[in-house]
């Protein structure tokens, strides 16, 4: 099992080029009027204890930094930032929320640190965590709505309270649901203690499907995501949001993640702070303070095999640009022509890269620290469903967003049918493309009739309990499909070149009109499984011989 101190060994290597921005902290021959102290402490520590560049940028204002924002962010690691660049403003965070934001959307920042004098870290988080979300709605005006069906609720069932009575308990209740979704079960429980308290079981069952519906009235995906979202408003008076919404998650009570970037919140220590102020972190400290606070992150293991694996990249790629492993550029651009989609093209670049990066992972001495990362992991519990699936899904499956707006028809896309072909089973219902890729490549070949197999949406506990034995195909973190093993054919020519936004109209084998809505691919080679598995079937042979029915 890995160390602790291997892990933070491995966190450190990661961070080799840092800039701080700072209203009061001075830049490089800047020594008028401002900070000289606490930048030269930090930037000291960083180059002599951690052979870590650091540059100081001070601030002053957002239209002369705006334009700079690239060069500086340019081969940065690391970003370290004031909180309240505008102190002089009634919100004093709107220009670090747009240098956060240009931070992340570099796509090179793997760290961003506020290094602020507020003491209130929570709610720093909350603000940052309502400002990147893709929850945008007005929340005086959902509030109005939720009081409105409250009150009528209580009104309909003689409840001897209003409206505002359980608003109050439901917005009091979710508090600390953003940032510690892990209790977000307890805080459910302590809610509906608390309705079992004011109001009879039959009563308060009203209530809970009154809020679900809620819920989904007003966009949110369910009622965890709507609990995260109102604790961040209720805590945040202002609405800032950033120009484009964002993945985000907490890590810890003052870390969170947005898209790939990990954001950390810690509190400025100076020299008169002493023992008392908790969690005050000194200039010469912050690089170690940065290390354990990602080292206590929630899926450390696969965070730190990132780093190994961007590490071994940086330095094997510089190797690959010679000649690509050996390759011949003119055998390569040989092949190359023939592919004539960008999909296709891509893909064949992708398979040559695979194979060097393949090579370099089982050579270099980085392996062993990969197999030490894993090996003897504590497993808690079992991983859930949601969780399993998503991990098949990754494994096996291409989205449609990753793809070209234009797209032909490839083996293993996959289809939603608009209409099943037994509407009244209620069951969505799928099908799949298991037409050998050089066919796909020359429809002529097979007169555009291209090989399906139909499907439908599976139960997710049977699918991973026999996903080795059965056929099914795992397309997000909640939908798997189970399929058939008889194949059938669908005549497509003007069609076999699609935008993948669009349906596709078709004839299925039943002679009805149907529409097929492009979802994505499944990898080749599970798909080859489900060809072999159709085809096999379609090639047995019978025989008829005494035997007792089936049936007795």
């Amino acid at each position: 099992m890995i160390t602790d101190e291997r892990k933070r060994d491995i966190i450190s290597s990661s961070i080799s080029n840092a800039i701080c921005i700072d209203d009061e902290f001075c830049a490089p021959y800047d020594t008028e009027g401002r900070n000289l102290d606490a930048p030269k402490s930090m930037r000291d520590s960083f180059r002599n204890q951690h052979q870590c560049n650091l540059e100081i940028y001070r601030y002053t204002n957002f239209g002369d930094i705006k334009t700079l924002l690239p060069v500086l962010f340019k081969n940065r690691d690391l970003l370290i930032l004031d909180w309240e660049l505008n102190p002089s403003e009634q919100i004093k965070y709107q220009d670090t929320l747009k240098i956060i934001e240009a931070g992340v959307d570099s796509k090179t920042l793997r760290y961003i640190v506020i290094y602020t004098q507020n003491t209130d870290t929570e709610n720093i988080c909350k603000v940052i965590l309502r400002a990147f979300s893709k929850y945008r709605q007005d929340f005086s005006d959902i509030e109005k709505n939720i009081l409105e069906n409250l009150d009528e609720f209580c009104a309909e069932n003689e409840l001897d309270f209003d409206g505002d009575k359980v608003w109050s308990l439901l917005k009091h209740g979710v508090s600390g649901t953003s940032l510690n979704p892990t209790k977000i079960k307890d805080i459910k429980n302590n809610i509906a203690q608390k309705l079992d308290e004011n109001m009879h079981k039959t009563v308060k069952g009203k209530l809970c499907r009154l809020i679900n519906r809620l819920v989904l009235d007003e966009g949110f995906q369910d009622i965890n995501q709507t609990m995260s979202w109102l604790d961040t408003c209720i805590t945040v008076n202002e609405a800032l949001y950033s120009d484009n919404p964002h993945e985000t998650a907490p890590l810890t009570p003052n870390s969170i993640q947005i898209d790939n970037t990990i954001l950390v919140i810690l509190h400025k220590g100076s020299r008169t702070d002493g023992d008392g102020v908790q969690d005050a972190v000194m200039p010469k400290d912050v690089f170690d303070k940065i290390v354990e606070s990602v080292l206590n992150i929630t899926n450390i293991r696969t965070f730190l095999f990132s780093i190994i694996l961007r590490n071994i990249m940086n330095d094997e790629i510089s190797q690959w640009g010679k000649n690509l492993g050996g390759i011949s550029e003119q055998a390569l651009l040989f092949h190359a022509k023939s592919y004539n989609e960008a999909d296709e093209f891509i893909q064949y670049f992708t398979n040559c890269t695979t194979g060097l990066l393949k090579s370099s992972l089982l050579s270099t001495t980085s392996k062993e620290y990969i197999h030490e990362l894993f090996k003897e992991a504590p497993m808690a519990k079992a991983p859930s469903q949601r969780d399993l699936c998503n991990l098949n899904c990754f494994l096996t499956f291409t989205d449609k967003n990753q793809f070209e707006d234009t797209h032909s028809i490839q083996t293993g896309d996959i289809f939603a049918l608009a209409t099943p072909y037994d509407p009244s089973n209620g069951i969505d219902e799928y099908v799949i493309c298991i037409t050998q890729s050089c066919d796909c490549k020359e429809p002529k070949k097979i007169n555009h009739n291209y090989a399906f197999l139909h499907g439908h949406k599976a139960d997710l506990k049977q699918a991973l309990t026999s996903t080795e034995k059965e056929w099914y195909s795992f397309i997000s973190s909640e939908l798997a499909i189970k399929w058939s093993r008889r194949f059938f054919t669908i005549h497509l020519e003007s069609q076999k070149k699609f935008h993948k936004w669009h349906p596709i109209r078709v004839v299925l084998n039943n002679g009805k009109n149907n529409e097929l809505t492009f979802l994505g691919n499944q990898k080749i080679e599970y798909t080859q499984r489900l060809i072999n598995y159709a085809f096999s079937y379609a090639q047995r042979m019978g025989v008829d011989l005494p035997h007792y029915p089936e049936n007795d």
